[in-house]
Parts: structure tokens; C-alpha cells; sequence
């Protein structure tokens, strides 16, 4: 079918079939791009005021979720507060404690 095509329809096809496959791969290259960049996240970063607020707040979820058992959730909260804040008092020593309460509950 292809070979009773005029020369120029078959350039026309060529140009077109070239220009859709350039298209899938930008689209394909602009996800996996921005997967991976930060510069794509759409979310203003958070100010050093925004984070100190913050910190309080992610702290009493810590005291909730190790009260309910929620031990890899408070590790993650407290992990938080340590980055932003090496010195957040307590937050050490309920790290330790998440640390060994995990160690010490069986994973089903």
C-alpha cells in the first residue's frame, strides 16, 4: 500500500510519523524529568517560620502515634524534627525510644 503512495505523501507521512514519535518522547522525557527534580514540585518550599511551626505540632502527633502503636510513623515525624531541629528537646530520646519499641514489635 505504501509503495503506490506519490513521493511527497510519503515524505508527508514520514514528517508527521517523525513529528508524533518527537512528541512521546518529550512527553515521556518531561515526566520522568520532573519525577525526579525538584524545581518541578509545584509547592512553594516551606519558610524556617512555617517549619518551626511546624515542629510542636509533628511532635505531639509523635506522643499520639506512639501511644496508638504507630511506631514507623512516629521514627518518620521525629526523623523530621531532627533534621530541622538537631536541638528539639525530647526529640532524641523518643527516637531511641521509637528505635527500640520497633525492634521489639513483631512485624506481621
Amino acid at each position: 500500500m505504501i509503495k503506490s503512495l506519490s513521493k511527497p505523501v510519503k515524505i508527508i507521512l514520514i514528517l508527521f510519523s517523525s513529528i508524533v514519535v518527537l512528541a512521546l518522547v518529550a512527553v515521556t522525557w518531561s515526566f520522568v524529568y520532573c519525577d525526579t527534580v525538584a524545581f518541578c514540585d509545584s509547592r512553594p518550599p516551606m519558610s524556617s517560620e512555617m517549619v518551626a511551626t511546624q515542629l510542636p505540632i509533628q511532635y505531639e502527633y509523635v506522643i499520639q502515634d506512639i501511644n496508638v502503636g504507630r511506631f514507623d510513623t512516629a521514627k518518620q515525624r521525629l526523623e523530621y524534627i531532627i533534621y530541622h531541629d538537631p536541638e528539639y528537646p525530647g526529640a532524641r530520646e523518643r527516637l531511641a525510644e521509637v528505635e527500640k519499641l520497633l525492634k521489639l514489635t513483631p512485624v506481621p
